[in-house]
């Protein structure tokens, strides 16, 4: 048998062209990222009887709605959490707990006033100066945390008697 090698009839060839660059992948979605829902939305948990967890998620419409708000008053305008507590028809006469934040998107864990008073939180834009002035974005629930002191129930509800077969009845 004789083989003969077959000349390339498509001319010269190029070499082959470099691969391009794969972009760069987005990074996994965080815990945060998932549980985004695109609304304004402020929660309060109670942790135990002195702290409390909030997490708030707010947007940016809302957020320039606020700032426009303000905008008569004073220019310089921060994220801020207003804590409240006190009785249902006391809160403005109650101490505010104010803390700064920086994320649109976010949790704290807040330290509370009263144990067994009634707590909500408030967050949205206080103006830095001039007049005090607030804009609420979102309004939390109203959280009523346990009390600091044990409950005086020391023995605990049975829910369900079982009684085992004993040895001597029979089965």
């Amino acid at each position: 048998m004789n083989k003969t090698r077959r000349k390339d009839k498509r001319g010269p060839q190029r070499p082959p062209a470099a691969a391009k660059p794969t972009p760069p992948q987005e990074a996994p979605p965080t815990l945060l990222d998932s549980a985004r829902s695109h609304r304004d939305q402020l929660h309060l948990v109670p942790r135990d009887g002195a702290l409390a967890w909030a997490w708030w998620e707010i947007t940016a419409a809302s957020y320039e709605r606020a700032r426009a708000q303000l905008a008569r008053l004073s220019a310089d305008v921060e994220l801020v959490i207003q804590l409240r507590s006190g009785g249902f028809g006391d809160f403005a006469r109650r101490g505010v707990l104010e803390l700064p934040v920086t994320a649109w998107l976010g949790e704290l864990a807040l330290p509370l006033g009263a144990p067994g008073a009634p707590h909500f939180a408030s967050i949205g834009l206080r103006a830095r100066s001039g007049a005090p002035c607030f804009a609420a974005i979102a309004r939390s629930n109203v959280l009523i945390p346990p009390p600091l002191t044990p409950s005086p129930r020391a023995e605990a509800p049975r829910w369900a008697e079982v009684r085992l077969p004993s040895a001597e009845s029979p089965a």
